[in-house]
């Protein structure tokens, strides 16, 4: 993953994001959400080592900045842009 779409994502999400280094993990995440949403009860925490290595923290001086972004873009999409 990049560095920087991370980064933009904490800020968006404003949430601490845990980051694998396992090469596949989009792969292994989504294939383990549609197992879940086809019924294995399995609780998804408990799948992988769990270990992350590491965590990108949210810039909070962004927080408007992504809120005013977010609100001009539902209005985008509301609209048909």
């Amino acid at each position: 993953n990049s560095a920087g779409w991370t980064q933009m994502l904490a800020d968006f999400l404003q949430r601490e994001l845990l980051c694998a280094d396992e090469p596949n993990a989009s792969t292994i995440g989504a294939a383990l959400l549609a197992a879940h949403a086809a019924g294995d009860k399995t609780p998804l925490e408990t799948v992988g080592s769990g270990a992350a290595s590491h965590r990108v923290q949210p810039r909070r001086e962004r927080e408007a900045a992504c809120r005013r972004l977010y609100t001009q873009y539902l209005k985008a999409y509301q609209t048909g842009l």
